[in-house]
Order: structure tokens, then C-alpha cells, then sequence
């Protein structure tokens, strides 16, 4: 019977994403926008994980799918950033944060997106 890797081997391969997006919509907007195009459901994180930064997050798959950032400035009208980043779900053991960032399918997301009026998205 031949070895079996484990999953925390170095040499197995992860999903990740990471996407900066410009916007002037707010953040519980753009996480709804998301939420459809992505059929996932990202609500309002208030576990403080995240420190003063306000974010939404998602468990699907076996993947953490998060979006934060600040909301523009009201007074200025500028657009302020937001990510969207999508990772192995750091609670299961079986991965190993060495080999997280092997498959990106940041550009596979941003295609997703496209559409969505308002949201200017970007490569990380």
C-alpha cells in the first residue's frame, strides 16, 4: 500500500484570493452585491476578530471568505478600499498555512464580479 500524504504536506496545493475593490457604496452594499454573484451569504462579522475594521464574513466549502474596509468618506465622497479575500478556513487542521497562496483564483473571482456597477476590483 502505497504512502498517503498528508494533507498538511508542503506539497499540496491551496485555493486563495485576494481582490482590492473601489467603491462608493457602502460595505454592508457591496457585501450584499457579493453575496449574490458569489451565492454565498457574508454577514456582518461581530466577533471583533477583525479589530476596529468593520468586515463580513462567510464559511462555505471549507474556505473563510471575508470583506473589509472602512466606508467612503461622507464629507470627501472618495472612494475608500475594501478587500475580499478567500482562504482555507484557518479552524481545520488539516491545512498547513505554508502552501495557502499555490492556487489563486483571484482573477477567476474578479470575472465574477465584472458586472457589478460601482465596484471597481483589482489584483492583489
Amino acid at each position: 500500500m502505497k504512502d498517503k500524504k498528508k494533507l498538511t504536506d508542503k506539497s499540496h496545493k491551496y485555493t486563495m484570493a485576494m481582490l482590492s475593490i473601489s467603491s462608493n457604496l457602502d460595505l454592508s452594499d457591496i457585501a450584499d452585491e457579493i453575496s449574490k454573484v458569489l451565492n454565498i451569504n457574508l454577514i456582518r462579522d461581530s466577533t471583533g476578530r477583525f479589530e476596529e475594521i468593520p468586515a463580513y464574513t462567510s464559511h462555505v466549502l471549507g474556505f473563510e471568505i471575508y470583506l473589509m474596509g472602512e466606508d467612503p468618506d461622507e464629507k470627501s465622497g472618495v472612494p475608500h478600499g475594501y478587500f475580499l479575500k478567500i482562504y482555507p478556513d484557518a479552524s481545520l487542521s488539516i491545512f498547513d498555512s505554508d502552501g495557502w497562496k499555490n492556487i489563486d483564483i483571484a482573477t477567476q473571482i474578479k470575472f465574477l464580479l465584472r458586472n457589478n456597477k460601482g465596484l471597481t476590483i483589482t489584483e492583489e
